[in-house]
C-alpha cells in the first residue's frame, strides 16, 4: 500500500472544500429559482451570488436567540443590485417576559424597481406588517437548505 504525503492529501481537502463550496452556491440559487421564477422572469439576472446564514443559541431552559441573514446580489443591464434581509427572535422577549418572543427584521434594497427585489421586498414587507415573521424565516430557511 503506497501512502500519500500530507501535502497532496491536504491539497485535495482544499480543492474539495472548494466544490461543495460552489455546490452549495448552485443549491441556494437553484431554491432561490424555485422560489421566485414562478411569478418573474429570472433569466436576464447575470452574476447572481445569493448568501444565507442561520444561528440559534440557547442559553437555558426560556432563553434563546435565532438570527438569521438574507443576502442576494446579482446584475441586471450590468448594474449590481442587492437586498438584505436580518431577522432575529429572541426571548425573553422586550418587556423581558421570559415566556414571550421577540422579533426583529431589517430589510435593505438598493433598486425597488427592480421587478425581482419589488418582488421580494413586498413579500417580505407585508409579512412583516402582518406579523407574520414565520413566514419571513422559512423563506430565509428554504433557500438556506
Amino acid at each position: 500500500m503506497s501512502l500519500r504525503s500530507l501535502e497532496h492529501v491536504n491539497t485535495e481537502i482544499e480543492s474539495l472544500q472548494n466544490k461543495l463550496k460552489l455546490l452549495e452556491m448552485e443549491r441556494r440559487i437553484i431554491n432561490f429559482s424555485s422560489l421566485f421564477d414562478r411569478h418573474m422572469g429570472l433569466r436576464k439576472i447575470t452574476d447572481l451570488t445569493i448568501n444565507t446564514s442561520i444561528e440559534y443559541h440557547s442559553e437555558g431552559e426560556y432563553s434563546h436567540l435565532n438570527e438569521a441573514c438574507l443576502e442576494i446580489i446579482f446584475k441586471r443591464g450590468g448594474v449590481q443590485r442587492e437586498f438584505r434581509i436580518d431577522y432575529k427572535d429572541y426571548s425573553p422577549d422586550n418587556d423581558g417576559d421570559r415566556y414571550g418572543t421577540s422579533y426583529a427584521c431589517d430589510l435593505y434594497c438598493t433598486h425597488l424597481k427592480d421587478p425581482v427585489l419589488k418582488e421580494i421586498y413586498n413579500k417580505i414587507k407585508e409579512s412583516k406588517e402582518d406579523g407574520d415573521y414565520a413566514e419571513i424565516f422559512y423563506i430565509i430557511k428554504k433557500i438556506h437548505n
